[in-house]
């Protein structure tokens, strides 16, 4: 979940980060490790980056992530460390037909807010 405040042009971001990571070997998500690093306070009509550091991989096989956005912010591919990078319906989705060889990875993506933003959305 991705709860928005707006104040006097500057949005505050308070993610309840509600990530879908999806493995086709069932026994590869059980001690995965997902750590997520955005900023806490963007200007409306800004860009921000959200970096997503996945550690403890045990497998190497399909995967995908997903990440659900509010319709005011629009999602730009950065690093995908080998990725299929999607943004379609308010969705960030990086597809892997197997994933890297590392046991540890970070991928990236840009955020787009609109200027015209006013409110509150989650």
């Amino acid at each position: 979940m991705l709860t928005i405040f707006h104040w006097n042009k500057i949005i505050i971001v308070c993610f309840v980060f509600h990530i879908c990571i999806f493995f086709s070997d069932k026994t590869s998500a059980d001690s995965i490790n997902v750590l997520n690093i955005f900023p806490q306070v963007v200007e409306a009509g800004n860009e921000f980056t959200i970096k997503i550091k996945i550690s403890n991989i045990k497998t190497h096989s399909f995967a995908k992530l997903e990440h659900h956005l509010p319709d005011i912010f629009t999602a730009k591919e950065k690093q995908t460390m080998y990725s299929k990078f999607l943004f379609k319906d308010n969705t960030v989705k990086f597809i892997w037909d197997k994933l890297p060889d590392s046991s540890e990875f970070s991928i990236s993506y840009t955020i787009e807010t609109d200027s015209n933003f006013i409110g509150n959305h989650t």
